[in-house]
């Protein structure tokens, strides 16, 4: 599915909503509406997004479902390429994406950088121990309240 595929199109026929999950089987239209569901519940979100498809469906489906309560983070380190990084950041563009990025520090674990069958664990746990203050205190790492591309500020999320 392409990030098209979730995007209203302005035309005439039917709702946004309609048109953009029309093109979905019924069976994904439904888990699609119960992911809406779960989120809208939340009332806001952090995502931690990577540009990959994971991140960008759950970081585009929040954008569409909480508008500005939904903010991605994008994390910033040597072990991230940096066209990787600018296509996410491309991504997170078009779908309007509030984003944040946080500096993170997993080449300077031992564990991540003995490239075991685990390394991921590691990654994810520096990142996850950046993110955790970002909320409520004002932002992590860089932090920053950021449209996609921008350079983060030291406000936090607002």
């Amino acid at each position: 599915m392409a990030l098209e595929d979730l995007t209203p199109r302005d035309d005439t026929e039917g709702s946004a909503e309609a048109r953009s999950v029309g093109a979905l089987t019924p069976p994904v239209a439904a888990k699609y509406a119960q992911l809406r569901a779960i989120v809208r519940a939340f009332g806001s979100v952090l995502v931690a997004y990577s540009g990959g498809v994971d991140s960008a469906l759950l970081l585009k489906v929040a954008v569409d479902t909480l508008g500005e309560a939904a903010v991605g983070c994008l994390a910033s380190s040597p072990a991230y390429d940096d066209e990787e990084t600018a296509a996410a950041l491309r991504v997170a563009e078009q779908m309007g994406a509030r984003l944040m990025r946080v500096d993170t520090h997993e080449l300077e674990d031992a564990r991540y950088a003995a490239n075991g069958p685990n390394r991921c664990y590691f990654c994810k746990t520096e990142l996850f121990d950046r993110l955790e203050p970002a909320p409520g205190r004002g932002g992590a790492g860089q932090g920053g309240d950021s449209r996609a591309g921008a350079a983060p500020g030291p406000a936090g999320v607002g």
